[in-house]
């Protein structure tokens, strides 16, 4: 029996179209508003549907992170405008500095979301107290041995 609803606009131009259009940081919202290109939703259909276009939009977002990273570092060194001269002296451009920390918070905040294992802050639990009776101890053969008679012993009991 055929499948019913709309037909799929999907095409393999379309879907790579799409993919090297996010790998070079166009948002898929811009990308989605270009005549001959198809909507959001039907893209959001594509990767319900379709592996292969699920499996490319995933490396093509992979490769938009680190396209971001190197965004970071050229924000971050580009100090062309944080000086302006106002009546013959040197002044800091406040709005410049603000916007090039907003462009670099938000890459940041971007890349921790969308890829937390490589860029996400790391936490680390210190599962220890201070008089040391939270921490792990290995079993001596002995202790083995018992905690297994004793659990062999209740297994039975279930019987």
């Amino acid at each position: 029996m055929a499948a019913k609803g709309r037909p799929s606009d999907y095409t393999k131009w379309k879907s790579r179209a799409i993919c090297m259009r996010l790998t070079i940081g166009e948002s898929l919202r811009s990308i989605c508003e270009i005549k001959g290109y198809p909507s959001r939703y039907a893209v959001f259909r594509w990767l319900a549907c379709n592996e292969d276009f699920r499996n490319q939009y995933a490396q093509a977002r992979e490769l938009q992170q680190e396209l971001l990273y190197d965004e970071l570092f050229e924000i971050a060194d580009d100090s062309k405008e944080d000086y302006t001269e106002i009546n013959g002296e040197m002044r800091l451009n406040s709005e410049h500095v603000q916007r090039s920390r907003l462009r670099i918070d938000t890459r940041k905040w971007v890349m921790e979301r969308m890829a937390s294992r490589k860029y996400g802050v790391k936490q680390q639990i210190d599962h220890t107290s201070k008089d040391g009776s939270m921490s792990p101890s290995a079993y001596t053969p002995e202790q083995y041995s018992t905690a297994q008679s004793k659990l062999s012993g209740k297994m039975d009991d279930l019987d």
